[in-house]
């Protein structure tokens, strides 16, 4: 009767605990249009329509899709059907999409906006918040690099030429060494041949016998 059962911390990222903390202040998921599309997907799904061309599979964009009631972020808040590279990135891999963009990366990566208009008479609960991948934030760098859309590495072209192509100080001391070793080919170089003088030169007879 004295048994107490060991209750052993769950350990949790910080990226976790990030999104938990995001949670627990009204960063909350509610129900979504059947057409949105989830921010995360959409970003990853971006990147692989660079590389590809075309219009990749929209296949689980905008399944189950939730909206964010604080800043109307839109986001898979379940594990989605469809795994992606970004899915694959060791800090988020073990996140919903909902967590991804609420942790502290999150914010920053997916910028929030609030489109107000003030004419329309919009009251605080209708806002429509709009937000966008920073693409040149590390987090979308390193993601395109993993889809191999990012920026290329030089490949060393001048290095290539330089090596391949002579220089011009090796170019004259190539060309000076040939006409060195054959100056028959010049006929600036060779001096003019005189003429044959035929009148001295005894007959010949051929001798048949």
């Amino acid at each position: 009767m004295d048994y107490t059962e060991n209750q052993t911390e769950v350990l949790q990222s910080p990226e976790k605990k990030q999104a938990c903390h995001a949670l627990a202040n009204g960063h909350r998921p509610e129900k979504a249009s059947s057409s949105k599309m989830c921010a995360t997907c959409k970003t990853d799904w971006n990147l692989v329509q660079k590389r590809d061309g075309g219009k990749p599979s929209q296949l689980g964009l905008t399944s189950h899709v939730a909206r964010c009631q604080a800043c109307g972020v839109m986001a898979h808040d379940r594990p989605c059907a469809v795994k992606r590279t970004i899915h694959e990135i060791a800090e988020w891999s073990s996140l919903t999409c909902f967590e991804m963009v609420h942790t502290k990366t999150g914010f920053d990566l997916w910028q929030r906006s609030s489109d107000i208009s003030d004419a329309a008479g919009e009251t605080e609960d209708k806002k429509q918040h709009g937000y966008n991948a920073k693409t040149s934030h590390p987090k979308h760098l390193e993601l395109a690099q993993m889809l191999g859309t990012g920026p290329k590495r030089r490949t060393g072209t001048s290095v290539h030429s330089a090596a391949t192509t002579p220089r011009v100080g090796d170019i004259n001391e190539e060309d000076s060494s040939n006409n060195s070793g054959d100056n028959s080919e010049s006929e600036e170089d060779s001096p003019a041949m005189a003429p044959l003088n035929l009148i001295n030169v005894g007959r010949c007879h051929n001798n048949n016998a």
